[in-house]
């Protein structure tokens, strides 16, 4: 009997649950069930893709497109989920949590996060009568992939509803599920107030900021004099 070799190659191009929700109804595919062991989110579902598949046979190689149908019954616990965040609180790809606020008409040394290693930096107000506002926040990343936050994307408003660019802002770089720290600092005049973070991200949101004693910024004490004495 002749031998015949055939080697297969056989790759599959599944398409992932997410690009089969967003091509039908989500009412339809995802199931919130309450059981006795809690919460359950159950996906079911239907996609086609394409199969490619290599043969070399006998010298040639043949390159195939197979349609393929794949069914999707699957169920997880709500409690194993990677992040869970207050939805209010999310921005595009983001979620945000205000946890700081100081102010100061003096010059202040503020550490700035960094993907590689904190800094520190000195800021000062720019004129007189003016003010630095620091604003300390929590990033979580709620998106697929990595992300930061730019300058372009944050600016603080006040009770009027003005907008006021930033005069520095540092966040951590952070992986989808991961949760970093930034902090943004303004240069603006004495009697604004800053009260919420205009923040657009793919999306856009107002987050206010929650009422918070304002971190006083300590004043350094008066070198005293030295009396000279007399014969």
């Amino acid at each position: 009997m002749r031998r015949w070799m055939i080697l297969v190659g056989l790759t599959l191009l599944l398409l992932i649950p997410l690009v089969a929700v967003a091509q039908g109804d989500v009412d339809d595919i995802i199931e919130l069930v309450f059981t006795n062991k809690g919460a359950q989110v159950g996906v079911k579902d239907t996609i086609t893709s394409v199969a490619n598949v290599s043969i070399q046979l006998e010298g040639k190689e043949y390159l195939l497109q197979v349609p393929i149908t794949v069914d999707i019954d699957a169920t997880l616990p709500l409690t194993s989920s990677l992040v869970t965040v207050d939805s209010l609180s999310r921005v595009g790809g983001m979620a945000f949590q205000i946890t700081d606020i100081e102010e100061t008409t003096d010059e202040i040394e503020v550490v700035l996060p960094s993907p590689y290693s904190d800094e520190e930096e000195e800021f000062e107000p720019s004129v007189e009568g003016n003010k630095i506002v620091v604003i300390k926040f929590t990033t979580t990343n709620v998106g697929d992939e990595e992300d930061r936050l730019w300058s372009s994307s944050i600016k603080g408003v006040d009770a009027t509803g003005r907008l006021f660019e930033e005069m520095e802002v540092q966040c951590d770089e952070m992986n989808p599920g991961e949760t970093g720290s930034c902090v943004i600092v303004f240069d603006i005049d004495e009697a604004v107030d800053i009260v919420a973070l205009d923040v657009e991200i793919m999306d856009h949101r107002q987050l206010p900021i929650p009422p918070m004693e304002k971190t006083p910024t300590p004043t350094p004490a008066p070198t005293p004099t030295k009396k000279s004495s007399t014969n």
